[in-house]
């Protein structure tokens, strides 16, 4: 596991997710595919979120990885999860019990449910 990946996973960590695995609700794609806003559960039981959204996204590829039967699931769980590097030069990789997605991306953001963004990953160092 790579440092940019540990640093993540502890992001997460300390806005309530678990370091090893948590849950997406949701996925949506905006902006004709320029954006993906992944809905985290942060408590199920209070239905309280956070939202991972990658920016200027370049590619991506999403693969089925299983077949189970969809009805009744409101979520899947994360078992692999690397965030990749910005413009393009190493894409996200967010492996769930159900899909596959691999982001080639610009920046992302983690947004906790107060509407306060951090910064994970900026689309340029500044100089």
């Amino acid at each position: 596991m790579s440092d940019r990946t540990l640093e993540t996973l502890d992001l997460l960590a300390a806005h309530g997710l678990p370091p090893d695995g948590f849950l997406i609700a949701e996925v949506q794609i905006d902006q004709w595919g320029r954006r993906y806003r992944l809905s985290l559960l942060v408590d199920d039981v209070l239905d309280v979120r956070a939202f991972l959204v990658f920016e200027q996204v370049q590619h991506a590829h999403w693969e089925v990885v299983g077949d189970d039967d969809l009805r009744g699931r409101d979520s899947v769980q994360v078992i692999g999860f690397d965030p990749g590097e910005p413009d393009g030069r190493r894409p996200a990789i967010i492996t769930t019990d159900l899909f596959e997605l691999h982001l080639t991306y610009g920046s992302v953001n983690l947004l906790i449910p107060d509407d306060h963004a951090l910064t994970v990953e900026s689309a340029r160092d500044e100089a």
